[in-house]
């Protein structure tokens, strides 16, 4: 009876550990763990009975690995492909953590586990531009699934921070790469920098949903009309502006106001 090749898959790469798994195969009782150590060939590490292996990195601290079946009668099967463990898109218990921004600027953050059977919980958190937790927004506990979605509805405007920390059934805690979100928040349109420079260009971020159509108009505090976007440009030219407040008005394709702020020009 001819079997499939095993195909290794990496559980979790973190900096003291990695995990491998397999599926059974019928007819072996061992598996033998090969690595490519510093010769052209591999060389077994060692054999195990189980379908999974934790390989501490301090002890073998090889990057490409192969998984051999041992059969009963103790003549090796066909080996797997080798492996380099740091291009599988592995990271230490998931695979990414990323957004969707859906209409009226609903952020979706997205986790995708690696090794669902080792976790016990999710925690998705807001963190400070220096790193700091600035409040935890949500948890859920892990099943058997690899993708887990959370929406944070009241997103604060300008450059957020989110990660998520996964709490292992060992009790231990890791935490997913930081990504930042730039939103307008609960308004319709930021503009940033602001207080703007004459001598740098305005640029804007769009509250999902709202069309890039959308007609921008400017007026000085007197009520005079500085410029008029049929559509919103890429960036704003401020020069030859003066110094001091302008009011903005956002339109629809319709001329219906959007929404009316302000903008400081230093």
């Amino acid at each position: 009876m001819i079997h499939p090749v095993l195909r290794p898959q990496i559980d979790f790469l973190c900096a003291d550990s990695l995990g491998l798994s397999w599926k059974k195969h019928l007819d072996a009782f061992g598996y033998g763990v090969y690595a490519l150590t510093d010769s052209a060939y591999l060389k077994r590490l060692y054999t195990t009975t189980d379908t999974f292996t934790i390989i501490r990195r301090n002890q073998y601290p090889q990057r490409v690995f192969a998984v051999e079946p041992i059969l009963s009668t103790g003549i090796p099967a066909a080996r797997s492909i080798a492996f380099e463990v740091g291009l599988q898109g592995v990271q230490c218990f998931y695979r990414t953590f990323f957004y969707n921004l859906q209409d009226g600027n609903v952020l979706d953050l997205v986790l995708e586990l690696s090794a669902p059977v080792y976790t016990d919980s999710i925690y998705y958190e807001w963190i400070g531009a220096g790193g700091q937790l600035l409040r935890v927004v949500g948890a859920e506990k892990t099943g058997s699934f690899f993708e887990y979605h959370f929406q944070v509805k009241d997103i604060p405007q300008g450059t957020s921070y989110w990660r998520a920390r996964i709490r292992l059934r060992s009790g231990a805690m890791v935490y997913t790469d930081i990504i930042s979100v730039l939103t307008s928040g609960q308004r319709k349109i930021l503009f940033y920098p602001n207080p703007a420079n004459r001598e740098t260009a305005l640029s804007w971020v769009l509250q999902q949903g709202t069309p890039a159509s959308s007609r921008l108009q400017l007026f000085d505090m007197g009520g005079r009309k500085m410029a008029d976007y049929p559509e919103l440009p890429p960036a704003i030219n401020l020069r030859g502006l003066t110094k001091g407040y302008y009011i903005y008005k956002l339109l629809g394709s319709n001329g219906g106001l959007i929404e009316t702020g302000k903008i400081l020009l230093q």
